[in-house]
């Protein structure tokens, strides 16, 4: 038996990570940007990980103190996902050598 679901989602995991890979993901930009609170502990890890959001595919801005603005995201990720996104990647234990990847 194979699981429907999981093939599908491994199949979306993997067409993403190419996309990542070759440094094109599919962007949406957003109609209406999409507001995110951060911690203080999560803006300043934010500014550290940009270049990496935007390789991704995730284009955010600073607006206000504590809130930043998701104008677009990639094509596959879904609204809902992008705080949780944001939160584990503005985490200050993120691991730095994420950022020079060779993924991102």
């Amino acid at each position: 038996l194979i699981d429907q679901h999981a093939a599908h989602e491994q199949a979306l995991f993997d067409r993403l990570l190419l996309q990542w890979e070759r440094g094109q993901p599919e962007v949406q930009p957003l109609l209406d940007p999409l507001p995110v609170e951060l911690t203080p502990e999560q803006l300043e890890a934010a500014h550290d990980v940009l270049p990496l959001l935007h390789r991704m595919g995730l284009h955010v801005e600073p607006f206000g103190e504590r809130t930043w603005l998701v104008r677009a995201l990639p094509a596959m990720a879904s609204r809902s996902s992008i705080p949780r996104l944001l939160e584990e990647l503005f985490a200050p234990q993120r691991d730095p050598s994420l950022a020079s990847s060779p993924l991102f």
